[in-house]
This record gives C-alpha cells, structure tokens and sequence, in this order.
C-alpha cells in the first residue's frame, strides 16, 4: 500500500513540476510581449529611484513591510495612495488593483480625459497584469500621451520598482483601463 501511494504521488508531483513549468513559460512570453509592446508603441519608460515615496518603504525588500494605509510596500495601491495623499487628495483603500478598476466608472475609459491625480487601473489579467490587476497615477495628460508613476510594474529590471511611462492615449496597452477620480 505504502509503494502504491508512493507511486502515486510521484506521478502528481511530475504533472505539478510540468504545470509549472509551463505557467513561467507562459508568464515570461508576457511579460516579453509586454516588453515588445512597450517598445513598439511609442511608450517612454523611465524607472529608478522612489518618485518621493518614503524611503523606508522604498529601500527595504518588497512586501516585507505593512505601509500605514493600506498593504505591502513597494506594490502598486501602496503607491497609489501615498502619491493620492502627497497631492492633497487622499482616497481610502478599495482593496487590490481590481477593486479599483471595478470602482471605476465603465465611461472612463477615454484616458484623453483623464487628469492630473486620477488613478489609472486594469482589472485582472488585463494587459498581462495579473491575478489582481494594475493602478497608476496619472501625472499629466498632453491630449496624445499620458505619463504615469507607478510601482510593481515589471521594465524589465524586476518586479517591485518605481517607473514612470509616457503612453499615448491611442496605445492598445491602455485598451480596457478606466480611471478613476
């Protein structure tokens, strides 16, 4: 019985071992396919530093601190909300990226319209951004291109970083983003 169950396991354990190894070969033509994307659509991308963020918060390992408002540091509603605090419009947690995205209006989707201060949020799995989604801030708007700040937006460089990025408002990387006031 025990050579039966032992067996049997190591047969599951095989089918687990390939389950996962096929989800971070998915994963990582994602996360290229973002990367092609960004490059081939115009997107400005800059990253480093902390934007201002505390840099207790900043420097210390992702997710291995509780921020005061909401979560783990160095994750994007962490962010959101200090920088929605830093400009004078502060705004209670909705919980995880596609909290906020589902709070979102359906209209606003139209990023031309969006404004300085509004978050800017794709709901789950929405532009390979996940399980829980993706919010950003906007930091101005031309018309033709928003920049964002964001945090725990993969560059390239690894997950858990600051960056800003420069979109067009045409740019299918924000197809299926809404703002939010």
């Amino acid at each position: 019985e025990q050579q039966r169950l032992y067996n049997s396991t190591k047969g599951e354990e095989a089918s687990y071992q390939k389950l996962v190894a096929d989800n971070q070969k998915a994963l990582q033509g994602i996360v290229a396919a973002r990367a092609a994307a960004i490059r081939a659509s115009n997107i400005q991308v800059s990253s480093g530093g902390c934007g201002g963020y505390p840099a207790y918060l900043c420097n210390a390992p992702q997710d291995s601190i509780l921020d005061p408002q909401w979560g783990l540091n160095r994750e994007c509603v962490s962010w959101i909300l200090w920088r929605r605090s830093q400009i004078g419009r502060p705004i209670a947690a909705l919980g995880h990226a596609f909290a906020w995205y589902r709070a979102a209006p359906a209209g606003n989707s139209n990023m031309a319209n969006a404004q300085f201060g509004d978050i800017v949020a794709w709901d789950s799995y929405g532009y390979g951004m996940g399980y829980y989604g993706h919010v950003a801030i906007v930091e101005s708007n031309s018309g033709g291109y928003i920049t964002i700040s964001e945090f725990n937006f993969d560059y390239g460089q690894g997950p858990g970083r600051y960056g800003t990025r420069k979109i067009p408002v045409s740019s299918s990387i924000l197809n299926g983003a809404r703002y939010y006031r």
